[in-house]
């Protein structure tokens, strides 16, 4: 008996200490969410990202792993990123949300054979990225883009391309 008792503290003490950050419980409501950088009061917040839902139930949060600050926001296949290693956080929202009328984006052919492919912009340090595989479920409104729940404004898609290339 004493063995399973320590077995079962040896587990949840792992399962506690993990790399994945719980979100507060004060985010666990169905709503239009801002994912934004992290800054001081002054500075401006890139909050170009938008999901509707409960984040609480559908985000996975990340410390970076590979010594960089920041942290990554992971929904279904896709990886929400600052393009400067930053913070991220949620901040509800009163925007719109997402358009009935979407329509397949207009995938380049080219993407299909990339490693990661890119939801980014050049006015926004916020970025998503995905597999090729996942492609299937992007949408495009005007100007944004869109997967699943979640809005990209003045967001384009193309191949990631690393800085080591």
């Amino acid at each position: 008996m004493k063995r399973i008792i320590l077995c079962l503290v040896l587990v949840i003490s792992v399962i506690g200490f993990s790399e994945e950050i719980q979100l507060e419980r004060k985010y666990n409501k169905n709503s239009t969410w801002s994912i934004c950088i992290s800054s001081d009061s002054t500075a401006k917040k890139d909050c170009s990202v938008i999901f509707k839902g409960n984040p609480y139930k559908e985000f996975k949060v990340f410390k970076n792993e590979d010594g960089h600050n920041g942290m990554y926001i992971k929904y279904r296949e896709m990886i929400i990123v600052d393009s400067k290693e930053g913070d991220l956080q949620l901040i509800e929202t009163k925007t719109k949300p997402m358009p009935k009328k979407t329509r397949p984006a207009e995938i380049d052919e080219n993407l299909a054979s990339a490693i990661t492919v890119s939801v980014s912009s050049e006015d926004s340090e916020l970025k998503g990225l995905l597999p090729p595989e996942a492609l299937s479920h992007l949408k495009v409104y005007g100007k944004n883009v869109y997967y699943i729940r979640m809005a990209f404004i003045n967001h384009t898609v193309s191949s990631e391309i690393t800085e080591n290339e």
